[in-house]
């Protein structure tokens, strides 16, 4: 599966990026929410990982565009 995290806590997203690379996923990563918001808009991706308090442009923000 390949999974998209978006996440601006390095920390959280180095324990999600490895946790879900030893089972086997496919990973992207970003760190504010407009890099995120171009990856999930530019790649087909079976699973996002979405923080809602981004810098840049909030979780809630890139939620919506997503659904249009």
């Amino acid at each position: 599966m390949k999974t998209l995290i978006i996440e601006d806590d390095e920390n959280i997203l180095s324990f999600l990026k490895r946790g879900f690379e030893e089972d086997g996923y496919i990973m992207d990563t970003a760190t504010n929410g407009e890099d995120g918001e171009y990856l999930a808009l530019t790649n087909s991706y079976d699973i996002i990982v979405l923080d809602w308090m981004l810098p840049n442009k909030n979780g809630i923000e890139i939620l919506k565009t997503l659904r249009k």
